[in-house]
């Protein structure tokens, strides 16, 4: 009798086991977020990534703001995204942005322009051009995190370089004629 306790105590400890690692194996990707690595524009002509994607427009917008708030919150909120983002891209950043945010047109002068993300499980990064009130084009570029699982990404600080940079040029693909 003894015998047949110990076998099915042993049978019950594993299957509480089997299920264990099965329900960890199940939750984990929901509980840590994807560890994927995504840099858009990419760099790799054979890579496909599509901004469209969650969590790319939450933090591109994101950036924006952020960069704006930080360096030239005076300034009208004109914005600016990468050459090749389509159409749905740009109104799902503009969902985020505040409604009087516009994005860049031919003319403008100045704008907040995304020259690169890149996103890698809880970090991302954005690298941001706007024109600085000396009448240089400045870089920065935007660090945001994740602070816990099913968090989205929050700005966490700002990083400016002394680097020699081009004026962006418009790529709201609405624009177009």
């Amino acid at each position: 009798m003894q015998d047949r306790r110990f076998a099915f105590a042993r049978v019950l400890c594993r299957v509480v086991l089997a299920a264990s690692v099965m329900c960890a194996t199940l939750l984990m990707p929901l509980l840590t977020g994807c560890n994927v690595y995504q840099n858009f524009p990419t760099d790799d002509p054979k890579a496909f990534v599509d901004p469209y994607f969650p969590p790319m427009p939450d933090i591109m917008a994101k950036a924006i703001k952020f960069t704006h708030q930080r360096v030239a919150p005076t300034q009208p909120l004109v914005w600016n995204l990468p050459s090749g983002a389509r159409s749905v891209v740009w109104e799902k950043v503009a969902q985020v942005l505040p409604t009087d945010a516009r994005p860049m047109r031919k003319d403008d002068v100045d704008s907040f322009s995304i020259r690169q993300v890149r996103v890698s499980g809880a970090k991302a990064q954005v690298d941001v051009v706007y024109h600085g009130a000396d009448g240089l084009w400045r870089l920065v570029t935007v660090y945001l995190k994740k602070v816990g699982p099913l968090q989205m990404f929050q700005p966490d600080y700002l990083q400016s370089w002394n680097i020699p940079t081009d004026a962006p040029t418009a790529n709201d693909p609405s624009a177009a004629g």
